[in-house]
């Protein structure tokens, strides 16, 4: 009997230790003896004993806890893993552009599409995200801004130049596929010759043949568009309302003004004679607004970009269907329903001309109000009689006739666009002369925050804000430079034959982006390829020389790849395709044959949007705080101090580090407001993101091609709608077909 008793105590203790054992992850080790047995870890481990508790039927379930290893003499911790070092300087891209899988673009968000009617898209060109953050004091517009909806840090595209940055903000692809490699780049084939994109009139036709921007698609879906100042729209169709960017363009800028622009300008700025209304006459718009607006960039490219922007909102007729207009109109009257101080908006009424000679602004006499028509003397219309002189339009709006500069804009018929791109250029000129954290590129900031105020102001005052999703965003960040890198001189030190910048028949042709360079070697000079890589990455010139790039890193940089060479002879000069023809019998070697053909044309088919005449054959790029120069006799030199001909502020390094970060701030229907998000952005992803807001698709094919978008949208920032509801029925047919 006591045999009996003491089995059954044994068994309930190795129960009670074998369940404290799968609670705390292991078996328990050791003896036990009587009613509180005590449970000790093997002596391997060298822990301590630990008393084993048997649990009351009334208290929890013990928790579950990671068990501590120890290690011992004889089992020694595991070393840590060396990291490997960094590779040889330049010898690999330093960040990715491209997704791990690419994702084609019928992948689309269902949420929040369509909910905003307009969209203003906003670019200071060269502010930072640091500058951003740190001087938000200085910008009480864009701190509005930012309570409606949120900020972030934004990676830009490489070089991070105006150029290539601005594009593809407009079409949500890298260089690769939109074509503009930056600034300025040379063309080899069919001849030699320079492409600069601020001159250059066929850059747009050039982009639509390998890809679609924003502007296309909502013009093609019925919107009505404008560009103010933005680069590389020259000649741009489905712009309506254009004025491109032409740096150091003169009178380009107004040659090459869409029709319904230069119509604007004309009515807003041609200086009138009789009232005095106006700023320049018709010679002086011709020849001073284009020096205005490409020669000097500062304030004054600014001021007529924000007065522009605003006259199109505030005197612009709305483009909308009958159900539209009911919609709008029931908004505005629950608006002033539940906010009785915004009782002053009212909607928008039609304009008709009654009679139009001439642009300006006739005078009258008489016991009315009168206004002259045409030019000479006239007769005024109104309800009294009498007689003017003056070159005028009158126009008749809902019954009021209007004289002067009103009626001059209103003869115009001008229309609100669905989408309005525009571009400030002055804080970018004072940050290059004196740096971006001077006191002349700060203020200039302030008037710019003032700018953007009166765009949002004119959205406010024709009530289309709660219907406008509102982008604020930069092409690039800024780098302070201090010293300068001369690349003839490093041609000159490896016996390369020492070229000068922009000379065609030099065998190395460099064209120099701020901190990028592209190196085109004429024909017959492949071979020194090797040398001018090598000579570049030497250690010497670590200083300031970040990485020299061949065409197989491209690819990561987000840059196309030039035409193959011919006078580079490959390693292996025995020909693969030659030796697998000789093995087999005839019908063998067909078969052989037109597979590779057909693997040769796939390969074609798939490279040929990634290939471009002006992909140089070597990229350099330096430190940001070095800059490409010429003319010194050191191969590395301290940069001079600012004054006007030597900028101290330079930009198109690596988009991913902090210096070039650019920032993305959204407001509007379908942006969730979450102020400060810290996940960086791309600048491809704004295009996605506000052609999903207004409700427009991107073509599958273009150019008979699939098309592929670098860019995504940012499900991240817009309001995620409720989930629909599904029905019984639905549910059950779906369970039925799986």
């Amino acid at each position: 009997m006591r045999t009996v008793i003491i089995v059954g105590i044994l068994c309930t203790a190795m129960g009670a230790g074998l369940t404290l054992g799968l609670h705390y992850g292991g078996v328990l080790r050791g003896a036990a003896g009587g009613t509180a047995s005590a449970a000790t870890t093997s002596p391997s481990h060298g822990s301590s004993a630990r008393p084993a508790v048997q649990p009351k039927s009334s208290d929890p379930p013990p928790v579950r806890r990671r068990r501590r290893v120890h290690h011992s003499a004889k089992t020694p911790p595991p070393k840590p893993k060396k990291r490997t070092p960094r590779a040889e300087l330049g010898s690999r891209a330093p960040y990715r552009v491209l997704p791990s899988r690419p994702v084609w673009y019928r992948r689309r968000p269902r949420h929040s599409f369509g909910k905003a009617r307009f969209a203003l898209l906003i670019s200071i060109d060269g502010l930072s995200y640091d500058v951003m953050r740190r001087e938000r004091a200085r910008m009480p517009n864009l701190r509005k801004l930012l309570r409606r909806g949120f900020l972030r840090p934004m990676h830009t595209v490489f070089p991070a130049m105006t150029w290539p940055s601005h594009v593809s903000l407009a079409t949500g692809q890298y260089p690769r596929h939109h074509g503009v490699l930056g600034n300025r780049w040379l063309e080899q084939k069919p001849r030699w010759k320079y492409v600069h994109p601020y001159r250059k009139l066929d850059v747009d036709k050039r982009r639509r043949k390998r890809t679609p921007s924003l502007f296309d698609i909502v013009n093609k879906a019925g919107g009505i568009t404008a560009s103010i100042n933005w680069p590389a729209t020259q000649g741009a169709k489905t712009l309506t309302y254009n004025l491109p960017e032409f740096m150091h363009g003169g009178e380009l800028t107004y040659r090459f003004l869409s029709s319904p622009m230069q119509k604007l300008i004309e009515a807003l700025y041609l200086k009138d004679d009789v009232t005095g209304e106006g700023r320049w006459t018709e010679d002086e718009i011709k020849k001073g607004f284009g020096k205005v607006m490409a020669e000097d960039e500062d304030h004054d490219t600014d001021t007529i970009t924000a007065e522009l922007a605003a006259t199109l909102i505030v005197h612009g007729k709305i483009v909308e269907s009958a159900r539209q207009r009911r919609v709008r109109l029931e908004a505005v009257k629950q608006r002033k329903a539940a906010h009785a101080r915004g009782a002053s908006k009212k909607p928008q009424v039609k304009v008709r001309v009654v009679k139009a000679a001439g642009l300006g602004s006739g005078s009258g006499t008489g016991t009315g109000a009168g206004a002259g028509t045409g030019t000479g003397t006239g007769t005024a219309t109104g309800p009294g009689s009498g007689s003017g002189t003056g070159s005028g339009v009158t126009v008749k709006v809902a019954g009021t006739v209007l004289t002067g500069f009103a009626a001059r804009l209103a003869a115009v018929d001008l229309k609100v666009p669905k989408l309005l791109m525009a571009h400030f250029v002055a804080y970018d000129t004072f940050a290059h002369r004196w740096g971006p954290n001077s006191k002349e590129a700060l203020e200039a900031l302030e008037k710019i925050d003032e700018k953007i105020g009166a765009i949002i102001v004119a959205y406010k005052k024709r009530d289309l804000l709660d219907d406008t999703v509102v982008f604020v965003t930069a092409d690039h960040g800024f780098a302070e430079i201090t010293h300068g890198v001369n690349l003839y001189k490093i041609y000159e030190e490896h016996g390369l034959d020492e070229p000068s910048e922009g000379n065609k028949k030099a065998p190395i042709v460099t064209l120099i982006n701020s901190q990028v360079a592209y190196l085109y070697l004429r024909k017959g000079e492949g071979e020194r390829l090797e040398t001018l890589v090598n000579a570049l990455r030497k250690p010497e010139y670590k200083r300031c020389i970040f990485g020299a790039y061949v065409p197989e890193e491209y690819q990561k940089l987000g840059l196309p790849i030039p035409p193959p060479r011919t006078d580079i002879k490959p390693d292996k000069p025995e020909d693969n395709a030659k030796d697998a023809s000789k093995k087999g019998d005839k019908g063998s070697k067909k078969k052989a044959a037109h597979k590779k053909k057909r693997k040769r044309a796939r390969k074609r088919r798939a490279a040929a949007p990634l290939r471009h005449l002006g992909a140089p054959d070597l990229v350099v790029v330096t430190m940001p705080d070095c800059r490409l120069r010429g003319g010194t006799k050191k191969v590395i030199s301290k940069w001079p101090k600012p004054r006007r001909d030597a900028h101290i502020g330079s930009h198109g390094f690596i988009p991913h580090t902090r210096p070039m970060r650019a920032f993305l701030i959204g407001a509007g229907p379908g942006i969730r407001q979450r102020r400060r998000v810290g996940s960086t952005c791309r600048a491809v992803d704004v295009a996605p993101t506000i052609a999903h807001l207004l409700g427009v698709r991107y073509p599958r094919r273009w150019r008979r091609k699939r098309l592929r978008l670098d860019g995504r949208v940012l499900s991240s920032a817009i309001v995620h709608d409720k989930p629909r509801r599904r029905s019984r029925r639905r549910s059950r047919r779906r369970r039925r077909r799986r």
